[in-house]
């Protein structure tokens, strides 16, 4: 029987070649489309989704106040990260870390790394990269190690090994190669190709300068911690160390930095919601110009 049912179809098919294929192709258009924006969707909702924990890990924000107007960047002081560990029972781990471009040589290669994130050892604590050479818990130990990503290794030392190889960094600083790790996950807003020792690059005085906000600061916090409250103990800290000023300090989960502002609008959100909608709207409509179009030649016949 589906053998005829099949049979049937095709001598239809044939029998009205342009209105099949105008009925077949809308169907087609519309299903596509509708899976590529869903698709979309996904990927843009799937961001910061390969971290282990990535419910629990949180970025410091910082609110300031400018006559009355109110401004938000994720700039926050050096010595911000060692008042965490030491004072907040509720979070597990801090780092630090700022973006840097830097010119690398190994021999006779010799690039401008625009993208070189300056960090501390605590970084890979808090997120879970994969390392294929190397260990995330020795990747950063001395202060003048470089960590890479695997793109970046074979661009200067193909597919081999690179552990213990030096590059040097702006013409006057040697690095030596620990480890080796996958190359950034696209679904995520930290990209980066090499990483270094905060520590290598500190000036004099960082460590107490409350006035100099030139980092970012991320918290992996422990299971039930409230993070309004961790707030509020937040904001009591920076003006303890800055009273004069009008600076109060927020957390923002790692999952919304994507598709929510530092300040917290739901601006990318608003495009995912929309998308969504159009997605099933186009698919409706597609459904509905198919069956209008089927009824009214089986009218016809």
């Amino acid at each position: 029987m589906i053998k005829n049912y099949f049979i049937i179809t095709v001598r239809n098919i044939l029998r009205n070649k342009s209105f099949s294929l105008i009925n077949i192709l809308g169907l087609t258009i519309g299903i596509t489309s509708t899976i590529l924006i869903l698709l979309w969707v996904q990927d843009e909702l799937s961001y910061e989704q390969c971290f282990h924990n990535s419910e629990s890990i949180y970025r410091v924000n910082k609110a300031y106040q400018i006559g009355t107007e109110t401004g938000f960047n994720p700039s926050t002081p050096y010595p911000l990260t060692k008042e965490l560990k030491e004072k907040f029972a509720e979070i597990e781990e801090a780092t630090k870390f700022s973006q840097r471009r830097l010119l690398v040589r190994y021999k006779d290669k010799l690039f401008t790394e625009r993208r070189v994130y300056l960090t501390d050892s605590s970084f890979f604590k808090i997120f879970s990269y994969q390392f294929i050479h190397g260990s995330a818990k020795t990747a950063l130990i001395h202060p003048n190690s470089i960590v890479l990503t695997k793109s970046v290794a074979e661009k200067y030392f193909g597919s081999s090994d690179p552990r213990g190889q030096l590059l040097t960094i702006d013409n006057k600083n040697e690095f030596i190669v620990s480890a080796v790790m996958e190359d950034t996950p696209l679904n995520s807003m930290l990209q980066f190709d090499m990483v270094v020792p905060i520590s290598f690059f500190t000036r004099p005085g960082d460590e107490t300068d409350w006035g100099s906000h030139w980092l970012s600061t991320f918290v992996l916090l422990h299971q039930n911690s409230n993070s309004y409250e961790i707030e509020q103990k937040l904001s009591m800290l920076i003006k303890k160390h800055l009273p004069q000023e009008k600076i109060s300090l927020k957390l923002q989960s790692l999952d919304q930095m994507h598709l929510y502002s530092i300040s917290g609008e739901p601006e990318g959100i608003k495009s995912v919601y929309f998308f969504t909608i159009l997605a099933f709207f186009t698919l409706i409509i597609a459904c509905i110009n198919f069956m209008n179009l089927s009824t009214a030649r089986a009218s016809k016949r």
